[in-house]
């Protein structure tokens, strides 16, 4: 996966259905923004849309947890992006 030019990796975060996460600086429009992303492994186009909801609440609940990880290892954040493919 190729990141964000202005990005910074986070390392050592393990979550079932999180592949990758980062913290993206802003455009130029918007310097100061930094942005929490979490690139998921759900997809959007599951037929299961139950098991896609159980899979993103989970994220949801460690949420916290994965907040203060990410700001530990890559300093604080304005908000947080979550991706799915």
């Amino acid at each position: 996966m190729s990141l964000h030019p202005l990005s910074q990796p986070v390392k050592g975060i393990t979550h079932p259905y999180i592949d990758n996460i980062f913290v993206k600086q802003g455009d130029a429009v918007n310097n100061a923004d930094r942005v929490m992303v979490i690139d998921t492994l759900l997809s959007n186009a599951a037929d299961d849309t139950e098991l896609f909801d159980s899979h993103l609440i989970d994220i949801l609940n460690d949420l916290d947890d994965l907040k203060n990880e990410v700001q530990n290892q890559a300093g604080a954040f304005n908000h947080i992006e979550i991706r799915t493919h």
